[in-house]
């Protein structure tokens, strides 16, 4: 046995102080006592501060309720100002001159009555209520210092209609005798911003029109001002969609400029969680109003298309207000400030609807006054606590010293005197104590004594490991040299070898197998066979059986001597192969080889190598390249020769609902069906050409526009005659059809090309499934009158910066998944409302505005993200590209630059690409994929469709995120048949190594079934909703700050 000395042990005895027993139990007892002393502090808040707290708060709350009882007096004389004038209309219809009396009178005594605050009477009615036959009729009152005067301009037949704005179309959806107010504008006779209350009129049933009285929210700040019971800080009231109505003077300054709580929280940061705290609150109140019976999104879409400058979310915003008026909570919430900008402190902020108007009141205090009167009596407390919980420490300490420490020492003490390893396995503690420390002693001269007897039989055993330690070693060199022999062996084989293990999947491919299948065997190891064999009879019919099926499951030998392989370039070649089990030592089948023969003379497996460019594979009509020979003729014909020829663009309209339905092999079948059907009715009248997709061209010779129209509808009617089946059932199939002349103007069939796809577009508009012919002054006069406006406001918005950044949340559904945004913008109005993307982008696509759009998203959300809590991150942010910026020479150069000067790293942002737009500019997508790509930018397919066209893109550019269209989402919570469709979609995807988003998903009912289908990530309105992206870097550093305050 091995001698181990006295000093080696002593040496593994030594330990640094502060791991000894007696410095951790100290150390433990300095944590209790600090564990104590802070529960003492704890109880003491609980049960003495707690209730002086709760007190502090139900008096700043008792002041707040206060102001807006006051507020709330002041505007209820509203419905009252406006009862006459709609008690006079009710009761029929009474003459002008004493109608116009009674208005002035009772705007001449509201004036007065309020000082000011009340400018504004108007009597609205719907035509023919007042004058039959007279479509505006209205009554409109002003007020000022110089008296009260009447206006007639919304009766001007050259004036926009009253009756599309919004304080005449709201007040249908107001309740008899109460105020729904519309909310801060501009009135345009005033000239001064206004709210108004709207009241509907009636006359049984029937809806008559609208009474208005305005209000001048330049006195609601002194009416706030008067009505706020304290001076300890400051008071804001905001409409329902956050826009400021009025302030108190203490904050009056700050808010110069900003029009509403968003531009408030960027001109001062510290007010952002009380923007975003503002902005949830209405959320609520929204969601709220969806699950009332009242809630019809029919009227959302009316009220929004009746008004002018409307937009959906601000309709569905004061449709609440209305829907929940018997809902108003009235429970004040509070907010802690840190830092608040205008009092220089933290501060608590309460808010709360102001009644019924949709309004909402806050009201801000200093924090540290609601704490004054609890320390004094807290720290009294503490102090006789913590004095008696030392002096029980310092008892307990001595204690465990006296019967716990000494005698460990002395057992310490008594191991150390051992000088050898047998001297320390016969040594004997003292076992005297009774106690815990006497049995440990006795424990221990138990297991030395079998740990002598243990280690005399570990001495016999090392003996024999090492002998058997060397047989094992030389046997596994052998073993190393047989393996690189067989392999040496399969390299100089003429035949391709490939071997499988029991599954199917490849092993090894000698080097022969690799220059046939044109793949390596490091590529394909792993591999199904199936994937990488592609096989078919000498006479072209596919071979569809599993070749190793037999070898692995029957055991059987196979051999099949005429045979086609085509390798991954598509190349083919004519090849004979041999098929067996590969057999261990119990005849148990452990895989298969397959041995692959070239055969290169002649005979039944000769293969043609030539195919016919001018014939499309599957449907056998002519090809795009033919089309251009035959137009390229046809153009110089007619130069010398003249001539009318006329060319015909099929579209099929659902051929994405009929792939979705019945699968793309049904979409195949469907174009041969078509391209047989419509060759027969042509005849020799033309040609029939495939284009691509599922487009198809007809090219008819000597045939004037008439004539073609009346071939087209032949076609159609052909099509209705002799419908396309498919397992059984009838797969209706319609056609928009776009007609253009040959004109040697035209110059290329590019040009005509473009010219029938603008009349196929042109009958999509329509509602598809009809014939349109190519007209110049069309596309011109619709593109010029749509896009007139919104250009002038893009171009205002770049210039002055009214783009404002959104962001919608892509959450993770798998754990270890960092979450993401989308980021897109807003453009704000004249009005101050922000317009959705899907507004003005298709303007700026056709102004040659969208680069330059995408490049202010890219430097503002470079720009914004700064904060240290975003930049700490692993948030990664989704940027839309446009087609302009794929086509932009310049724009990568830019890109590149303001990486190089932005903090954020460019592995956190995103590039979402269109697939139909990647799959149209794939040489310009590949170029900007491998050049952000090495800069650490990763990139997003959007609105992944599943066709084939998409599926051979991934493979060639290898997205690093899919975003499902909005029609492969909903299928996971269809039917069990939509669910495996979508299955199969994902599983392609997670092949590509590609991370599968889901966007738009609206339906919670979807969220389980996508996360067991393996999707990735979830996008849409049961995520959150868009909003501003400042909101959410600031709740992003709310939860840094939380997070480093209770590490």
């Amino acid at each position: 046995m091995a001698k181990v000395t006295s000093d080696s042990i002593r040496t593994r005895a030594r330990h640094p102080w502060w791991t000894g027993l007696q410095f951790q139990l100290v150390a433990v007892a300095c944590l209790l006592l600090v564990a104590l002393v802070c529960a003492a502090v704890w109880l003491s808040e609980e049960l003495v501060g707690s209730e002086l707290v709760a007190e502090a708060e139900d008096a700043a709350r008792a002041r707040a309720a206060a102001t807006a009882t006051g507020l709330t007096r002041q505007l209820s004389d509203a419905a009252r100002i406006s009862e006459p004038l709609a008690v006079a209309v009710q009761n029929g219809r009474p003459a002008s001159e004493p109608l116009a009396a009674l208005g002035q009178g009772l705007l001449e005594r509201a004036y007065r009555r309020t000082n000011g605050l009340v400018v504004g009477l108007g009597l609205w009615p719907a035509a023919g209520v007042l004058t039959p036959g007279r479509e505006r009729d209205g009554y409109h009152w002003i007020a000022s210092d110089a008296g009260i005067a009447r206006r007639d301009d919304f009766n001007q037949p050259d004036r926009i209609t009253y009756q599309q704005e919004l304080w005449f179309t709201l007040a249908r959806y107001a309740r008899p005798g109460q105020c729904a107010w519309t909310g801060r504008r501009t009135d345009l006779l005033l000239q001064r911003p206004v709210v108004t209350c709207v009241q509907p009129l009636g006359q049984g049933e029937r809806f008559a029109g609208a009474v208005t009285v305005d209000y001048a929210v330049s006195r609601l700040g002194d009416m706030l001002q008067s009505a706020l019971a304290t001076n300890r800080g400051y008071a804001l009231l905001v409409d329902a969609s956050g826009r400021l109505l009025a302030a108190t003077d203490a904050i009056d300054t700050l808010t110069t400029g900003a029009a509403n709580l968003a531009e408030l929280s960027q001109q001062a940061p510290g007010l952002s969680p009380l923007a975003l705290a503002i902005h949830r609150a209405e959320e609520a109140r929204v969601r709220q109003s969806i699950d009332l019976d009242r809630y019809q999104a029919t009227d959302v879409s009316a009220l929004r298309d009746a008004t002018r400058d409307l937009g959906r979310a601000e309709s569905e915003s004061l449709l609440a207000v209305q829907w929940t008026r018997d809902q108003v909570a009235t429970d004040w919430q509070r907010l802690a400030l840190p830092k608040d900008p205008e009092l220089g402190a933290d501060s608590i902020a309460r808010f709360a609807p102001l009644g019924t108007t949709g309004w909402r009141l806050i009201v801000a205090e200093s924090a540290s006054q609601e704490l004054a009167g609890a320390n004094y009596i807290v720290t009294q407390t503490l102090v006789v606590t913590v004095g008696l919980v030392i002096i029980a420490m310092v008892l307990l300490i001595g204690l465990i010293r006296l019967r716990v420490l000494n005698p460990m020492r002395r057992i310490v003490a008594a191991l150390q005197r051992t000088d050898s390893l047998e001297e320390a396995l016969s040594v004997s503690l003292d076992e005297s104590d009774r106690n815990e420390v006497g049995e440990l002693a006795a424990w221990l001269n138990q297991r030395s004594r079998l740990l002598g007897e243990i280690a005399q039989q570990a001495q016999a055993v090392n003996t024999q490991l090492v002998l058997e330690v060397g047989e094992r070693k030389s046997a596994v060199e052998n073993l190393a040299i047989t393996r690189e022999r067989a392999e040496m062996t399969l390299k100089c084989i003429a035949d391709g070898v490939i071997t499988t293990n029991r599954e199917g999947e490849i092993d090894y491919l000698n080097p022969v197998a690799e220059t046939l299948v044109g793949r390596s065997n490091q590529e394909v190891r792993g591999w199904s066979i199936t994937r990488v064999l592609k096989l078919t009879h000498a006479n072209g019919t596919a071979y569809d059986e599993d070749i190793v099926d037999r070898a692995l499951v029957g055991g059987q030998r196979l051999r099949l001597a005429d045979m086609v392989l085509q390798d991954a370039s598509g190349n083919r070649q004519g090849v004979a192969l041999t098929i067996a089990p590969v057999r261990g030592r119990g005849s148990e089948v452990l895989g298969a080889v397959v041995a692959i023969h070239e055969r290169n003379e002649s005979g039944p497996t000769e293969v043609k190598q030539s195919v016919d460019l001018s014939r499309d594979a599957l449907t056998g009509l002519f090809s795009r390249s033919a089309f251009d020979d035959d137009i390229s003729g046809l153009i110089e014909e007619q130069a010398t020769e003249g001539g009318r020829h006329a060319v015909m663009l099929i579209d099929i309209d659902q051929m994405r609902r009929i792939n979705a339905a019945h699968g793309e092999q049904a979409g195949s079948e469907l174009l041969r069906h078509l391209a047989h059907l419509f060759t027969g009715e042509i005849s020799r009248a033309g040609r029939v050409y495939r284009l691509g997709g599922d487009k198809l061209l007809v090219l008819l010779r000597d045939a004037t526009l008439d004539a073609a129209e009346a071939q087209a509808e032949v076609l159609r009617r052909a099509a209705n005659r002799n419908p396309f089946r498919w397992e059984g059932q009838n797969v209706a199939a319609e056609f928009s059809i776009g007609l253009v002349k040959v004109d040697p103007g035209a110059g290329t069939s590019m040009e005509l090309l473009r010219r029938a796809e603008s009349a196929v577009q042109s009958a999509k508009a329509v509602g598809g499934n009809v014939i349109r012919r190519y007209r110049v002054e069309e596309r011109q006069t619709d593109a010029s009158n749509s896009d007139a406006v919104w250009v002038d406001r893009l171009r205002t918005g770049l210039d002055q910066g009214l783009f404002h950044l959104m962001s919608q949340t892509i959450a993770p559904l798998a754990h270890g998944l960092a979450s993401g945004v989308e980021v897109h913008v807003s453009l704000e109005d004249e009005e101050g409302f922000w317009a959705a993307p899907s507004a003005f982008m298709p303007a700026a696509v056709r102004a040659g505005l969208a680069s330059e759009i995408d490049r202010y998203v890219l430097h503002q959300l470079l720009e914004h993200v700064s904060d240290q809590a975003a930049l700490d991150g692993d948030q990664f942010f989704a940027i839309n590209l446009s087609t302009a910026s794929l086509r932009d020479p310049k724009f990568l150069d830019f890109v590149l630059q303001e990486f190089d000067a932005a903090a954020l790293p460019a592995s956190r942002v995103c590039f979402e690409i269109d697939e139909s737009a990647a799959i149209r500019h794939r040489v310009e997508t590949h170029e900007l994929l491998s050049a952000l790509r090495p800069i650490g930018c990763r990139f997003v397919l959007d609105n992944f469709h599943s066709g084939m066209d998409g599926a051979e893109l991934l493979k060639a550019l290898r997205f690093d995120f899919v975003k499902l269209d909005q029609s492969l989402s909903h299928r996971a919570a269809g039917e069990r048949v939509d669910r495996v469709a979508l299955e199969a979609v994902i599983r392609v995807l997670r092949e590509l190594k590609a991370k599968v988003i889901a966007g738009k998903v609206d339906n919670p009912a979807a969220r389980t079934p996508l996360t067991e289908l393996g999707v990735d990530y979830i996008q849409g309105f049961i995520v959150g909703r868009p909003a501003p992206l400042l909101f959410e870097l600031q709740t992003q550093q709310a939860a840094s700050q939380s997070t480093g305050t209770h590490s």
